[in-house]
């Protein structure tokens, strides 16, 4: 087994990828495709079970947040090539919003658009396009409306939030996520 003074699996994290940057993403994961192994849930679950990381290098999980349209668009494409698992994380009310509401429903919910590099003005993630992303990559929620939970949120808030977002992630899927 790969020992590295403890450190077996690293993350990195994304949110909006947008494609004018696609040279840089091509650079970093030709990087992380000669120094790391991607990472499934598997992976994770026999690593935490065994406490042994058995591959021969590090094991890298790369995130993506909020269900932004150009991680399929830039990135997958990009995973594919350097088979990596993305895990993405998404916000799924933002997902169902029509195009045209987008734009205010991210502005309203801390959602960060970066460019306007979509005509159509869709800027999360089809359904369809988390269905292809389920095929190989790992799917999870990241609340239903990309609200804050603190202390005084509700129970009601937290069931929405949470159990609502991955309930609403496996009907569209049609398949269990963790």
């Amino acid at each position: 087994p790969f020992i590295l003074n403890g450190s077996y699996i690293r993350s990195i994290n994304f949110h909006n990828t947008p494609y004018f940057r696609v040279e840089e993403y091509e650079s970093q994961f030709a990087f992380y495709r000669e120094h790391f192994e991607p990472v499934s849930e598997e992976d994770l679950d026999e690593f935490f079970e065994t406490k042994r990381w058995n591959k021969k290098k590090p094991g890298l999980i790369i995130n993506f947040y909020n269900g932004y349209r150009n991680n399929f668009d830039t990135m997958y494409p990009i995973l594919e090539k350097y088979d990596f698992i993305g895990w993405f994380f998404l916000a799924t009310e933002f997902l169902s919003i029509p195009a045209n509401q987008q734009k205010k429903y991210a502005s309203d919910h801390t959602l960060l658009l970066g460019t306007n590099e979509y005509e159509d003005a869709r800027f999360a993630l089809s359904w369809d396009e988390v269905r292809e992303l389920s095929k190989r990559h790992v799917i999870a929620s990241h609340t239903k409306t990309h609200s804050e939970l603190i202390e005084s949120s509700t129970d009601e808030d937290m069931v929405r939030e949470i159990i609502g977002s991955k309930f609403e992630i496996e009907e569209q899927i049609q398949s269990e996520i963790s």
